[in-house]
């Protein structure tokens, strides 16, 4: 979503009630808006995660497209995203 110009918790709320699950991608700053992996980039996930939950979503999956080295994306992000608080 905000890749494309739009802030997610906004669509969120707009369509609240749509979603049942969320697709989690970061995006890193600067111009070219490419994705990175979750944690690392410049999307408010903790704001995102906390209204998700008060719409009762509760699945998400990640996906990081054309990694380097895929593990340590997959590590880095599981580890930020089991720690960050958010409600």
């Amino acid at each position: 979503m905000q890749k494309g110009g739009a802030e997610p918790v906004n669509i969120l709320k707009k369509y609240r009630d749509r979603y049942s699950i969320l697709h989690v991608k970061d995006m890193a700053p600067g111009p070219e808006k490419d994705f990175a992996c979750p944690g690392s980039g410049i999307i408010d996930f903790p704001s995102v995660f906390s209204e998700a939950a008060g719409q009762g979503i509760n699945h998400y999956f990640v996906e990081r497209d054309n990694v380097v080295n895929g593990m340590e994306c997959l590590k880095t992000s599981a580890e930020y995203l089991k720690n960050i608080s958010f409600k």
